[in-house]
């Protein structure tokens, strides 16, 4: 069995480990984006609209341009500083990921990697954000996003 395939099967069985365990002790309440991500993540989408990338021709696909289109953080390390910055465990935030795969596909990936976990985070409380503001114009998610910063 190669080392790939070994690391592959831990992390399958921490996964599942992480899934019984929310799933068995009552964790499956809804989780809190904390403020600084919220910030940050506000921030993110500002940008966004400052660079003609969000507008209201696309508001359908605000979303998907900010949070899907392109990594939100690339490079293993600055996934992990991104985790402890924010102080998120990496157990806690693959538990995230994987539970809202779960909640809304049925099934999830392994979460293998700080890199793959703060991207879907990312995308996980982007999705949450946009719907928090309510917006379907460019001004007033703007104005919203300004708040939060």
């Amino acid at each position: 069995m190669s080392n790939y395939e070994k690391l592959y099967l831990i992390s399958a069985r921490i996964s599942a480990t992480i899934i019984f365990f929310n799933n068995n002790n009552n964790f499956n309440k809804p989780l809190i984006m904390k403020n600084s991500v919220k910030a940050e993540l506000a921030q993110h989408l500002i940008d966004y609209i400052n660079d003609g990338i969000l507008n209201n021709d696309n508001y359908d696909e605000w979303h998907f341009h900010a949070f899907n289109e392109d990594y939100y953080i690339i490079g293993y390390y600055q996934a992990s500083e991104w985790l402890k910055k924010h102080d998120i465990g990496e157990f806690e935030a693959a538990g995230i990921c994987q539970q809202y795969e779960i909640d809304n596909f049925g099934e999830s990936k392994v979460y293998d990697n700080s890199e793959k976990v703060v991207n879907m985070l990312a995308y996980i409380w982007g999705e949450e954000l946009l719907s928090e503001c309510e917006a379907t114009r460019v001004k007033k998610l703007k104005k919203e996003l300004k708040k939060l910063i």
